[in-house]
Protein backbone atom coordinates (compact mmCIF):
# COMPACT_ATOMS: atom_id res chain seq x y z
CA UNK A 1 0.00 0.00 0.00
CA UNK A 2 1.71 3.73 -0.95
CA UNK A 3 2.32 6.27 1.64
CA UNK A 4 1.21 9.68 1.69
CA UNK A 5 2.73 12.72 3.16
CA UNK A 6 0.08 15.44 3.94
CA UNK A 7 0.86 18.61 5.15
CA UNK A 8 -1.25 21.15 6.69
CA UNK A 9 -0.24 24.93 6.35
CA UNK A 10 -1.26 28.23 6.63
CA UNK A 11 -0.91 31.02 8.99
CA UNK A 12 -1.10 31.17 12.46
CA UNK A 13 -4.01 30.10 14.04
CA UNK A 14 -5.24 28.52 10.87
CA UNK A 15 -5.99 25.07 12.54
CA UNK A 16 -3.30 22.94 11.12
CA UNK A 17 -3.08 21.84 14.44
CA UNK A 18 -6.55 20.76 14.81
CA UNK A 19 -6.86 19.11 11.26
CA UNK A 20 -3.40 17.38 11.66
CA UNK A 21 -4.99 15.64 15.04
CA UNK A 22 -8.17 14.85 13.34
CA UNK A 23 -6.35 13.19 10.69
CA UNK A 24 -4.20 11.31 11.99
CA UNK A 25 -6.81 10.07 14.58
CA UNK A 26 -8.86 8.88 11.24
CA UNK A 27 -6.31 7.10 9.74
CA UNK A 28 -5.41 4.87 13.24
CA UNK A 29 -9.86 4.00 13.10
CA UNK A 30 -8.79 2.84 9.61
CA UNK A 31 -5.71 0.90 10.47
CA UNK A 32 -3.28 2.68 8.51
CA UNK A 33 0.17 3.03 9.96
CA UNK A 34 0.76 6.80 10.42
CA UNK A 35 3.04 9.23 12.22
CA UNK A 36 2.90 13.38 13.08
CA UNK A 37 5.40 15.38 12.83
CA UNK A 38 5.10 19.15 14.05
CA UNK A 39 7.78 21.71 13.20
CA UNK A 40 8.97 23.72 15.21
CA UNK A 41 10.25 20.57 16.97
CA UNK A 42 10.73 22.82 20.32
CA UNK A 43 12.39 19.52 21.56
CA UNK A 44 14.72 19.09 19.60
CA UNK A 45 18.40 21.21 19.64
CA UNK A 46 17.03 23.54 16.85
CA UNK A 47 13.70 24.02 18.30
CA UNK A 48 14.94 25.26 21.48
CA UNK A 49 17.02 27.61 19.71
CA UNK A 50 14.13 28.92 18.10
CA UNK A 51 11.71 28.65 21.20
CA UNK A 52 14.47 31.31 22.93
CA UNK A 53 13.90 33.74 19.89
CA UNK A 54 10.07 33.29 19.49
CA UNK A 55 10.09 34.28 23.62
CA UNK A 56 12.51 37.29 23.06
CA UNK A 57 15.14 35.74 25.00
CA UNK A 58 17.61 35.98 21.89
CA UNK A 59 18.10 37.52 18.73
CA UNK A 60 18.83 36.06 15.19
CA UNK A 61 18.79 37.58 11.73
CA UNK A 62 16.75 36.00 9.07
CA UNK A 63 19.61 33.88 7.91
CA UNK A 64 20.15 32.03 10.79
CA UNK A 65 16.22 31.42 11.79
CA UNK A 66 16.09 30.22 7.91
CA UNK A 67 18.84 27.92 8.40
CA UNK A 68 17.37 26.62 11.89
CA UNK A 69 13.63 25.97 10.67
CA UNK A 70 15.09 23.75 7.79
CA UNK A 71 17.87 22.06 9.39
CA UNK A 72 15.13 21.39 11.93
CA UNK A 73 13.24 19.16 9.39
CA UNK A 74 16.37 17.88 7.73
CA UNK A 75 17.25 15.72 10.78
CA UNK A 76 13.78 13.84 10.50
CA UNK A 77 14.76 13.31 6.68
CA UNK A 78 15.84 9.75 6.90
CA UNK A 79 12.90 8.94 9.47
CA UNK A 80 10.10 10.13 7.30
CA UNK A 81 11.75 8.27 4.48
CA UNK A 82 11.48 5.17 6.01
CA UNK A 83 7.94 6.04 6.60
CA UNK A 84 7.26 6.78 3.29
CA UNK A 85 8.47 3.73 2.08
CA UNK A 86 6.87 1.74 4.41
CA UNK A 87 3.93 2.98 3.40
CA UNK A 88 2.67 4.92 5.98
CA UNK A 89 0.65 8.34 6.07
CA UNK A 90 3.55 10.98 7.42
CA UNK A 91 0.90 14.04 8.94
CA UNK A 92 2.84 17.26 8.53
CA UNK A 93 1.76 19.98 11.03
CA UNK A 94 3.31 22.69 9.11
CA UNK A 95 6.66 22.06 6.78
CA UNK A 96 9.36 23.47 4.53
CA UNK A 97 6.43 25.71 3.16
CA UNK A 98 6.20 27.63 6.26
CA UNK A 99 9.62 28.11 6.62
CA UNK A 100 9.81 29.42 3.14
CA UNK A 101 6.74 31.94 4.07
CA UNK A 102 7.94 33.26 7.15
CA UNK A 103 11.56 34.01 6.12
CA UNK A 104 11.32 34.94 2.77
CA UNK A 105 8.27 37.59 4.36
CA UNK A 106 11.28 38.40 7.05
CA UNK A 107 13.40 39.34 4.26
CA UNK A 108 15.26 36.04 3.48
CA UNK A 109 15.60 36.27 -0.59
CA UNK A 110 12.83 33.77 -2.15
CA UNK A 111 15.22 32.44 -5.02
CA UNK A 112 17.81 31.43 -2.36
CA UNK A 113 15.01 29.77 -0.49
CA UNK A 114 13.65 27.80 -2.89
CA UNK A 115 17.48 26.84 -4.06
CA UNK A 116 18.70 25.57 0.04
CA UNK A 117 15.57 23.92 -0.02
CA UNK A 118 15.91 21.62 -3.03
CA UNK A 119 19.52 20.97 -2.34
CA UNK A 120 18.26 19.41 0.81
CA UNK A 121 16.11 17.02 -1.12
CA UNK A 122 13.37 16.88 2.05
CA UNK A 123 10.12 13.97 0.64
CA UNK A 124 8.37 16.03 -0.95
CA UNK A 125 4.42 16.30 -0.12
CA UNK A 126 1.48 14.46 -2.04
CA UNK A 127 -0.78 16.99 -0.57
CA UNK A 128 -0.28 20.25 0.60
CA UNK A 129 -3.52 21.83 2.29
CA UNK A 130 -3.19 25.34 2.52
CA UNK A 131 -6.04 26.62 5.55
CA UNK A 132 -6.67 30.32 4.72
CA UNK A 133 -7.57 32.84 7.03
CA UNK A 134 -7.87 36.44 7.58
CA UNK A 135 -4.82 37.88 9.36
CA UNK A 136 -7.58 39.35 11.91
CA UNK A 137 -8.91 36.34 12.21
CA UNK A 138 -5.41 34.52 13.08
CA UNK A 139 -4.19 37.21 15.83
CA UNK A 140 -8.05 36.90 16.89
CA UNK A 141 -7.27 32.38 17.53
CA UNK A 142 -3.68 33.12 18.98
CA UNK A 143 -4.77 35.35 21.63
CA UNK A 144 -7.50 33.32 22.28
CA UNK A 145 -5.82 29.97 22.74
CA UNK A 146 -2.58 31.36 24.08
CA UNK A 147 -3.40 34.62 25.97
CA UNK A 148 -0.25 36.11 24.61
CA UNK A 149 1.78 36.12 21.26
CA UNK A 150 4.77 35.71 19.87
CA UNK A 151 6.89 38.29 18.48
CA UNK A 152 5.63 36.40 15.07
CA UNK A 153 2.15 35.92 16.15
CA UNK A 154 1.98 39.79 17.33
CA UNK A 155 2.88 41.19 14.28
CA UNK A 156 0.06 42.16 11.59
CA UNK A 157 2.18 43.80 9.21
CA UNK A 158 4.36 41.08 9.01
CA UNK A 159 1.43 38.23 9.20
CA UNK A 160 -0.04 40.18 6.25
CA UNK A 161 3.51 39.85 4.07
CA UNK A 162 3.48 35.73 5.35
CA UNK A 163 -0.09 35.91 3.88
CA UNK A 164 0.83 36.96 0.90
CA UNK A 165 3.77 34.53 0.52
CA UNK A 166 1.26 31.76 1.10
CA UNK A 167 -0.92 32.77 -1.49
CA UNK A 168 1.75 33.01 -4.32
CA UNK A 169 3.07 29.67 -3.12
CA UNK A 170 -0.23 27.95 -3.80
CA UNK A 171 -0.66 29.93 -6.89
CA UNK A 172 2.78 28.04 -8.16
CA UNK A 173 2.03 25.21 -6.65
CA UNK A 174 5.18 25.20 -4.81
CA UNK A 175 7.42 21.77 -4.98
CA UNK A 176 4.93 20.25 -7.39
CA UNK A 177 2.84 18.67 -5.04
CA UNK A 178 -1.19 18.97 -5.11
CA UNK A 179 -2.35 21.69 -3.35
CA UNK A 180 -5.96 22.70 -1.90
CA UNK A 181 -7.04 25.79 -0.48
CA UNK A 182 -9.84 25.40 2.35
CA UNK A 183 -11.58 28.75 4.24
CA UNK A 184 -10.27 27.76 7.56
CA UNK A 185 -13.23 29.65 9.32
CA UNK A 186 -15.79 26.23 8.13
CA UNK A 187 -16.23 24.14 10.74
CA UNK A 188 -13.25 21.94 11.81
CA UNK A 189 -15.53 19.05 10.79
CA UNK A 190 -15.97 19.88 7.37
CA UNK A 191 -12.73 21.07 6.79
CA UNK A 192 -11.81 17.37 7.92
CA UNK A 193 -14.00 15.84 5.30
CA UNK A 194 -12.68 17.92 2.54
CA UNK A 195 -8.91 16.68 3.54
CA UNK A 196 -10.04 13.34 3.25
CA UNK A 197 -12.27 13.56 -0.10
CA UNK A 198 -8.32 15.23 -1.37
CA UNK A 199 -6.48 12.16 -0.48
CA UNK A 200 -8.73 10.52 -1.98
CA UNK A 201 -8.69 11.76 -5.05
CA UNK A 202 -5.09 11.84 -5.30
CA UNK A 203 -4.79 8.29 -4.50
CA UNK A 204 -3.39 7.84 -1.34
CA UNK A 205 -4.96 4.94 -0.92
CA UNK A 206 -6.70 5.48 2.65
Amino acid sequence: MAGALVCFEGIDGAGKNTQSTLLVKKMQERGRRVSLHSYPDYGSRYGKIIREFLDGKINLDVNELFLLYLLDMVKDKREINEELSRGDIVVMDRYFITTIAYQCAGGFDYGDARKIEEVMRLPVPSLIVYLDVSVDVSLERKLRQKGHADRFEQNKQYLSKVKEMYDRLYSEKYSGAVWTRIDATERPEGIHEKVLGMMALDKAQV
